[in-house]
């Protein structure tokens, strides 16, 4: 109800005291197990895990537009655009609207103005504002195991099903492409009022990154969505071919 409230680090674990049991085997995704490792960096750190990211991983790949929003300072706010949300009759049952948000329609579709809020909920969640190009150095240096050991790059992709065409690691997602673009790792994310999608090709090299100011989280079936773009369109597949040209003298024709 407080859009620009700051929230604290474990104000959000006060949301889960009623787990629900899962059946053996089902695949479920927790947004709380990325809090409780944000909280085992600072225990064994003895230091925040914004500024043990920092220091680990944004500094030395030299990612100048990423921050957690909330908790440190970051890039100019002419930057960062204006956030909307799809307000589906899903969204408006499961979260429903704050008032303080105004009430857009875009397309035949309706969305709320959620430009007043940020994203300290999500902490480590997902509480992140980047750009396309920061999260491609992001996805080189995690695909090349700049950033991990093998043995923790082994543990990153220990794959168990997710669904009939995607399989869950630690944190990372592999999925064959359902218009037969190859086999693709990494992850989609969506937060009020943003939506993202980084992957890279499991065959070839080429990194693709999809960024939009429009977020679907609890929205259900959408337009459309970073998500939407980056796996259910030919983006892929131009991707790859605009790859497949970096070693061509001549790309006046791409």
């Amino acid at each position: 109800m407080d859009p620009e409230r700051i929230w604290a680090k474990t104000d959000t674990l006060e949301y889960i005291r009623h787990p629900s049991a899962l059946t053996p085997g089902q695949f479920s995704y927790a947004n709380t197990n990325f809090t409780f490792l944000g909280l085992i960096i600072e225990k064994i750190t003895g230091d925040s895990a914004e500024s043990e990211i920092r220091r680990r991983i944004l500094l030395p790949l030299g990612m100048e537009d990423t921050y957690l929003e909330g908790f440190e300072e970051g890039v100019a706010k002419d930057k960062v655009p204006r956030r909307y949300h799809f307000a589906t009759k899903d969204f408006i049952k499961d979260a429903g609207i704050c008032p303080k948000f105004s009430e857009v329609e875009w397309n035949g579709s309706n969305l709320i103005d959620a430009t007043g809020s940020n994203t300290s909920v999500e902490w480590v969640t997902g509480g992140m504002l980047s750009s396309p190009s920061d999260l491609v150095k992001f996805g080189i240096a995690i695909r090349d195991g700049k950033l991990l050991n093998p043995k923790s790059m082994k543990t990153l992709q220990n794959w168990k099903p997710a669904s009939k065409t995607a399989e869950i690691g630690h944190g990372l997602f592999r999925f064959r492409s359902p218009l037969g673009y190859g086999t693709w790792l990494g992850h989609n994310g969506s937060v009020l009022g943003f939506a993202g999608s980084l992957f890279w090709a499991e065959e070839g090299d080429c990194v693709i990154c999809v960024l939009g100011n429009v977020g679907t989280m609890h929205a259900g079936d959408v337009p459309s969505s970073a998500a939407h773009v980056a796996i259910n369109t030919e983006f892929l597949e131009l991707a790859k071919q605009l790859a497949d040209l970096t070693q061509v003298d001549d790309l006046s024709n791409v």
